[in-house]
């Protein structure tokens, strides 16, 4: 997804584009257990004022994977809204110089608050695929439910609770304390 500068005109420009599935195949390749069910629209507004780009997008997925607690399919919902500033790439590293900070273009660098939304581009043509990228992978959930009122699986025989009980022993016992149960704590003579 490129967006060349001389497109974005006065006042702004609004751009809608079609996430494939190619694109969505590549982005949730490394993530683990998480699939995409639905492409997406990315809505964008770009808006240049001198050799700055402001960017405003959102897009929304419909994802599937495995609930935290009984590990059955789950589809949920994914809205993902973020901005970022461009600016060329002399200007960026000429202001982290500023900073008196240094960074390799190409590789990781220093980090510094300042320019935690900033994006550096070439001058000429912007490109969203990374970014876009970087902001669902971003605003993944750490974990899914099912239902709030999921009862997971029995530790022992893994039956899924919400469908059927099991008849396992539910003692629960915390491996760092079972060494406790070993103690005699019975008066004795001595």
């Amino acid at each position: 997804m490129f967006v060349r500068i001389e497109e974005i005109q006065e006042p702004s420009l609004k751009l809608q584009r079609e996430l494939s599935p190619a694109y969505l195949d590549e982005v949730f390749e490394e993530v683990g257990g998480v699939s995409w069910r639905s492409a997406s629209l990315l809505s964008a507004r770009l808006q240049r004022v001198g050799g700055e780009v402001f960017l405003e997008a959102e897009l929304s997925l419909q994802l599937r994977t495995g609930c935290a607690r009984c590990l059955e399919e789950v589809e949920f919902p994914l809205a993902v809204s973020f901005s970022a500033t461009f600016i060329a790439q002399a200007d960026y590293e000429e202001a982290l110089k500023q900073l008196g900070q240094v960074e390799d273009w190409e590789g990781a660098g220093s980090f510094h608050m300042a320019f935690a939304d900033i994006e550096p581009f070439d001058g000429k043509v912007i490109s969203l695929s990374l970014l876009v990228k970087e902001q669902i992978l971003l605003a993944l959930p750490i974990s899914v439910l099912c239902s709030e009122n999921c009862k997971g699986l029995c530790a022992t025989c893994g039956s899924n609770y919400n469908l059927k009980g099991c008849e396992c022993e539910q003692e629960f016992v915390d491996l760092r304390l079972a060494k406790l149960k070993e103690i005699n704590l019975s008066k004795g003579k001595t």
